[in-house]
């Protein structure tokens, strides 16, 4: 039968207890140990009521040497304890000292992890010593349950980790502090935390923590310092040593590690500088697919693999295993990242995916693999030089070029389109080819080359043809080459197309019709000023005041006026192409007070082009007013 729990303490302890005073509580506390295990609760519970700093030192001074019993009540009752903890840190006995340590310790309390710093600058040695070692256990015991993919099987006092951090952020700031080893380690395992203050000390000149730290990292191999070496990276003073860690670890926890802060190249700054690492946990791994199995460390791996500063054919052949073994997340963050990759050895990679013939991945690989050739190509044809153009024949250079076409600038399609005109006398049959073929988006890219390369003549039938196509874009195009010829027929097409359903059909028509000779076609243009398009009313503008006719002109005012922005910019574009600069004044006032801030960047643009005297990309410019298309 169990014995019933003790109510009330015996007489001796009972007549100390109801004596309100210090000397009573002190008498409380020291025959606290000498009591039978029933009424150490009830006493101490009596002390912690009365609240008293010194009275509670001397319960905290008892820890070291306390029964399990003893020990184990102090250790449940450590928060309430914090006032003697922080008493018998600063007492003059050592062993006072030694119990406030351990009982920091032993119980994790975190209030007292703060006054270790003030343990560890005590001229005794033994008391330094112990206190550094503590702070530094402590510190150990974060890491393992904070980190960002760690399990949180543990249970982490509340606030444990703060006021850990803020200790060791004390001791750091002590002057003797920087020289001791455990104060140096345990910044470094709380790296998250202090990632900042560890960076602003070491950067300041007048600080030796920098080189406490690197020597606090030389020659480890731990895998828990891999998220400080990351974090640091940014750091000049610390990123050698850091470096110089990374490249010593290679076991298989470092590896894992290293996957569980990729997270951390998120940050720019971070990836840009990881750059410095050449050798690394993962770089010399046989079995690094086996490492990405886990779908957390995937992408980690691969964004560690492209930022690190290895030997790119290293890195190329690491992500080509990674394309073809792995699993499917990683797999294809690897296989993007040969698509990127500019390195020579990534086209052997994308063709051997490309030789599988089967999937999305297979796929894209040969459509990559047809534009690096195609690329190739456009670099050798864009060469000024007879030889260089030679070593490419018809059958090789035309289909690359047709598929590249697309993707090339303006400028340097219409280049290459000319040097395959002077190199390839098949050049117009090729093209003829194409458009036969009726599909709309090739008779649309056979109208453009046509266009770069002035072939309007040779191919005027099939221009006329797709001025009634039912395409809309193909149409439009057609009918604003049509404005080339003088025939009857295509200024019929012309005319007739003044009055399409599609605006921007509508927008090349009146542009063509401007420069035909027709009796008419001011009165027509006239019409067209009404018009509540922008570029329907811009290019008739255009063709008004070319012909010196004064309606253009009052309607270039009124546009430039225009509630609608829309309106506005197609009227600063007639303003830049016909170089008005007699309109100085009213593009001063766009540039400074227009709500709109691209009517603003644009009209600043033209002012400075016209006050430096030079031209504009009058190309560029048209095509962004051939986009400008509103109802």
């Amino acid at each position: 039968m169990a014995a019933p729990e003790k109510t009330s303490l015996p007489p001796v302890y009972a007549e100390l207890a109801n004596s309100r005073n210090l000397a009573a509580d002190a008498a409380l506390a020291v025959g606290l140990s000498d009591m039978e295990a029933e009424y150490q609760g009830l006493a101490l519970g009596v002390l912690l009521r009365r609240d008293h700093d010194a009275s509670l030192a001397q319960v905290v001074a008892t820890y070291a040497h306390a029964d399990v019993f003893l020990k184990t009540l102090i250790l449940q009752h450590a928060d309430d304890l914090a006032g003697g903890v922080r008493v018998c840190m600063s007492h003059a006995l050592f062993e006072s000292r030694r119990s406030a340590i351990l009982l920091v310790h032993d119980s994790l309390h975190a209030k007292g992890a703060y006054l270790l710093s003030e343990a560890i600058i005590k001229p005794c040695r033994h008391t330094a010593n112990l206190a550094a070692e503590v702070l530094l256990s402590l510190a150990e015991r974060i890491p393992a349950t904070s980190t960002r993919w760690a399990s949180a099987k543990r249970h982490q006092p509340q606030g444990q980790v703060e006021y850990v951090s803020a200790a060791v952020t004390r001791a750091l700031g002590s002057w003797p502090l920087h020289f001791r080893n455990e104060v140096a380690l345990a910044a470094v395992l709380l790296a998250e935390p202090l990632e900042d203050t560890i960076v602003r000390m070491a950067e300041d000149s007048r600080s030796h923590l920098g080189r406490a730290l690197n020597n606090a990292v030389a020659g480890s191999r731990d895998p828990r310092l891999v998220g400080y070496c990351l974090r640091v990276l940014r750091c000049a003073p610390l990123r050698s040593a850091a470096v110089k860690c990374l490249a010593s670890m290679s076991n298989s926890d470092a590896d894992i590690a290293l996957a569980d802060h990729g997270w951390l190249l998120l940050d720019p700054e971070v990836r840009r500088s990881c750059a410095w690492i050449k050798e690394a946990p993962l770089l010399n791994r046989e079995d690094i697919e086996t490492l990405v199995e886990n779908p957390r460390r995937a992408n980690s791996v691969v964004r560690f693999l492209k930022a690190c500063g290895c030997k790119p054919n290293l890195r190329v052949s690491l992500m080509g295993r990674l394309a073809m073994e792995a699993d499917p997340v990683t797999r294809r963050a690897a296989f993007w990242s040969l698509m990127e990759s500019e390195h020579e050895d990534s086209g052997g990679m994308l063709q051997t995916l490309a030789s599988r013939g089967c999937g999305r991945d297979s796929y894209l690989a040969a459509l990559e693999l047809r534009r690096r050739a195609s690329r190739s190509l456009a670099h050798k044809l864009r060469s000024p030089t007879e030889s260089a153009r030679g070593q490419v024949d018809s059958g090789d250079a035309f289909e690359p070029f047709w598929i590249e076409y697309d993707s090339l600038d303006a400028k340097v399609r219409r280049v290459v389109a000319n040097n395959l005109l002077e190199g390839i006398p098949q050049f117009d049959d090729h093209l003829r080819g194409k458009w036969a073929s009726g599909e709309t988006e090739e008779q649309i890219r056979v109208l453009k080359m046509v266009e770069d390369t002035g072939r309007f003549e040779v191919f005027i039938s099939q221009i006329q043809d797709a001025s009634s196509s039912s395409d809309a874009v193909l149409r439009s195009l057609a009918v604003r080459l049509l404005g080339v010829f003088d025939d009857a027929k295509s200024r019929r097409l012309v005319r007739g197309a003044l009055q399409d359903g599609d605006l921007r059909v509508q927008a090349n028509a009146v542009e063509s019709f401007g420069q035909s000779q027709s009796s008419d076609c001011e009165s027509l243009l006239r019409q067209k000023l009404s018009s509540e398009n922008n570029r329907v009313r811009g290019n008739a503008v255009k063709a008004l005041l070319q012909m010196r006719v004064r309606d253009g002109a009052e309607e270039l005012l009124r546009m430039l006026s225009s509630p609608h922005s829309q309106h506005r910019l197609s009227a600063l574009w007639v303003v830049e192409r016909l170089n008005l600069k007699q309109l100085m004044a009213r593009l001063t006032v766009l540039a400074d007070q227009d709500a709109d801030p691209k009517i603003q960047r644009r009209a600043q643009r033209i002012t400075a082009t016209f006050q430096s005297g030079s031209g504009g990309n009058a190309e560029a410019d048209a095509t962004e007013h051939r986009n400008e298309v509103t109802a």
